[in-house]
């Protein structure tokens, strides 16, 4: 949830908000921090291994169309 995300410091709340015309003042934007980024890298890499395995185990398409 974002609350868990914010409590764990991967994301907090954000000064920046769209043109008038497309924001809704009811909404809150968050951006990522420094240690939300390298955690989802850090994800990014686990699950980019889990594919690579996958596919090595003839488990997945090698991708494309």
């Amino acid at each position: 949830s974002i609350s868990l995300m914010v409590e764990e410091g991967f994301i907090e709340e954000s000064d920046w908000r769209p043109s008038p015309g497309l924001d809704d003042e009811r909404r809150t934007y968050f951006r990522l921090t420094r240690r939300g980024r390298l955690a989802a890298s850090t994800e990014t890499e686990r699950l980019a291994r889990l594919v690579a395995d996958a596919r090595a185990a003839g488990l997945a398409g090698q991708g494309g169309s």
